[in-house]
């Protein structure tokens, strides 16, 4: 390899670099509009909460939230179920967080939303949670037990006396989902974006106003979090408690996976559960 081709590829990863570093400065900025004193987490399996919500747990974790993770199943398809509730205790130790795991739910069977209403029913009771974290329709892999804990959530809070907030992790197209680090640039340009399509709006809505023809404001319902990287080594540590799930394609997931830097969640207010 040529000195020329290794002055590029220093060139190339120093832009990289600057980039990300510059997007995600920018992105850690933006503050969560509401502030949640005890958050729940629900998710399907043990390793669920480190492969995907790490960024937001710990811009939750800034904030000053209290974080819980109710574990839906043991993950028990292959007979490891006892064995991957210790590691998702390790995992939520390193994590910062307290955890619960249910095992009424067998991993892979089809889950109706009034058995995962009632699992998140029987635990409620103790506390009072300001915010339900959880899973998109899609789930972020497809899999059948994440959109069954989406599904069971929604049917939860629709019903619940309680008004509770969801807050709902974005699943993000295949190319942006291995996009690394990219995605934090990618997360900044879009934000840039919908900066200046807010000012314009705001623009014309204070002229309606003005004329008397609206009374409707600009809101943002969707959250950015961003992991520095020394926290993005924490989610990775956290993933390493996971020892049984380490199998090779994983570390490729590890590796290129947006949700080990950032996530983008869709906050829905108790009004928009009706």
């Amino acid at each position: 390899m040529g000195w020329f081709t290794l002055a590029v590829l220093g060139a190339v990863a120093y832009t990289v670099w600057y980039a990300v570093s510059i997007a995600r400065e920018y992105l850690r900025r933006e503050r969560p509009n509401n502030v949640f004193n005890n958050v729940l987490l629900v998710t399907a399996h043990p390793d669920d909460e480190c492969m995907f919500f790490g960024p937001t747990l710990r811009t939750l974790q800034r904030s000053g939230s209290h974080i819980h993770v109710l574990c839906l199943s043991t993950g028990n398809y292959d007979g490891l179920g006892a064995h991957r509730t210790k590691e998702l205790q390790a995992s939520c130790q390193v994590l910062g967080v307290t955890c619960t795991v249910e095992d009424t739910l067998q991993d892979g069977e089809k889950w109706d939303p009034e058995a995962v209403s009632d699992a998140i029913d029987e635990f409620v009771k103790e506390t009072k949670w300001d915010a339900i974290l959880t899973f998109d329709k899609f789930g972020v892999s497809g899999h059948l037990n994440h959109g069954n804990v989406h599904n069971g959530v929604r049917y939860f809070a629709a019903r619940s006396a309680r008004p509770y907030i969801l807050l709902e992790l974005e699943s993000a197209p295949l190319l942006l989902k291995y996009s690394g680090m990219m995605a934090i640039v990618y997360e900044y340009v879009q934000s840039l974006m919908g900066v200046m399509l807010s000012s314009q709006k705001e623009s014309v809505l204070n002229n309606q106003k003005k004329s008397g023809l609206s009374n409707q404001s600009v809101s943002s319902n969707r959250m950015v979090a961003v992991l520095e990287p020394n926290e993005a080594w924490t989610a990775y540590r956290a993933m390493a408690m996971h020892r049984s799930q380490l199998v090779w394609f994983r570390y490729l997931y590890l590796l290129f996976s947006r949700y080990m830097h950032i996530n983008t969640v869709v906050v829905r207010h108790p009004s928009q559960l009706m």
